[in-house]
């Protein structure tokens, strides 16, 4: 069970911030996730791309910007949380966010926990 409510405010505000990309162009938002698709830590590299291939991007880079709409999802995955003994606090901040997400963006917010 985690109860520490510092690392929710963390993706919480993660989370907020971005709300931010339903309201850019969609090349926009793609040209963001081809600058990241790569990581580099302590001189290794991987790659952030974990289902599917840079090609999959452009595909997708393609009909964003001509003929599909974008829809956005945001997750917040915290597997040290039990949904049972969830603080009040944790819980009154993941409603909050979820609130806002959904009433100034129209974005579903989803929690994945523990149990």
């Amino acid at each position: 069970m985690c109860n520490n409510i510092d690392n929710f405010y963390q993706v919480c505000g993660q989370a907020q911030k971005s709300l931010k990309w339903k309201h850019r162009a969609g090349k926009e938002f793609f040209n963001h996730l081809f600058r990241r698709k790569t990581k580099t830590l302590s001189g290794h590299s991987c790659s952030r791309i974990i289902k599917g291939t840079e090609a999959d991007l452009e595909n997708l880079l393609d009909q964003a910007k001509y003929t599909k709409p974008m829809n956005f999802h945001i997750y917040i995955v915290q597997p040290v949380l039990s949904k049972a003994n969830a603080s009040n606090d944790i819980l009154l901040l993941l409603g909050n966010v979820q609130h806002y997400l959904s009433t100034v963006g129209n974005i579903e917010l989803k929690v994945y926990s523990s149990q």
